[in-house]
């Protein structure tokens, strides 16, 4: 079940409030202020029904990041964007809805009555936002972001995204992070073509293409010989933002199945 796994979803953030997702968040427990081993993003000197928050403004922990109970927001840019675009803080809220994609179909909860199973029901989500509301992404806060998930203990790391340009910065983060024993997993791009795309076709990666309803390539999904396997990514039922769920598409939804049967492996041979 992926029990004791850590899988860092870098990716837009998370909707940690999504009831099928609540329980599936990593909690770093030297960062919880209140120490009751769930995420309040405010101030542990304000009260919201009856509830001290997590934020103490101190780096407990002493890992150089402030109040990072759930992961950190690493979305750090120069041009103005939509939402939370201008500094890196404690809260990796998803204003996007990608990253709460992805992560249900990782770790949805199993045990509550409701909504969907995810692949790896009881691996820990260590939410990492290294891409805006618009679903854009700077290179350096990408290898921020990788790095610290190495650091943090994450196991595999999720990467749904991908572009067709080598970025040197981000290829270091992903070799460091290898050579911490990190499982690395990215989505083989969605433009039905054959070309170099990264991360995934760096060789430290497993590179995730799609599969279809049929079981043969999602008809969108790159392709190619530095393709390492197919997943679903043809209308695949996830969580949405908002505790609701929807179908979606594409090789974003595929390399999470191979995150979760890689944290399934690891807790088998552990």
């Amino acid at each position: 079940t992926g029990k004791g796994i850590i899988i860092g979803v870098m990716d837009t953030g998370l909707d940690y409030t999504h009831p099928d997702l609540k329980g599936s968040v990593y909690i770093n427990s030297a960062e919880d202020a209140n120490g009751n081993g769930t995420f309040e993003p405010w101030p542990e000197n304000e009260k919201i029904n009856g509830v001290s928050g997590d934020f103490d403004g101190e780096d407990n922990d002493g890992n150089g990041y402030i109040d990072d109970v759930i992961g950190y927001d690493f979305v750090d840019q120069t041009i103005a964007n939509l939402g939370d675009w201008s500094d890196a803080d404690p809260d990796p809220y998803d204003e996007n809805n990608h990253g709460t994609y992805t992560s249900g179909v990782i770790a949805a909860q199993t045990n509550n009555g409701i909504g969907i199973a995810g692949v790896a029901r009881d691996a820990k989500i260590l939410s990492v936002r290294v891409m805006d509301a618009t679903g854009n992404g700077e290179s350096d806060d990408i290898a921020a972001g990788i790095v610290y998930a190495a650091n943090a203990g994450a196991k595999v790391l999720n990467m749904s995204f991908g572009d067709y340009f080598d970025s040197p910065i981000m290829h270091d983060a992903l070799k460091y992070a290898y050579s911490k024993g990190c499982f690395l997993v990215a989505s083989a791009g969605n433009d039905n073509s054959s070309e170099l795309h990264f991360p995934s076709d760096y060789e430290e990666c497993i590179s995730v293409g799609g599969e279809n309803k049929r079981g043969t390539r999602w008809g969108s999904s790159n392709w190619g010989n530095r393709l390492d396997i197919l997943a679903p990514a043809d209308s695949v039922f996830t969580t949405v933002p908002n505790k609701s769920y929807g179908y979606k598409h594409g090789t974003s939804l595929a390399a999470p199945y191979v995150s979760a049967a890689a944290a399934m492996l690891m807790e088998a041979n552990s």
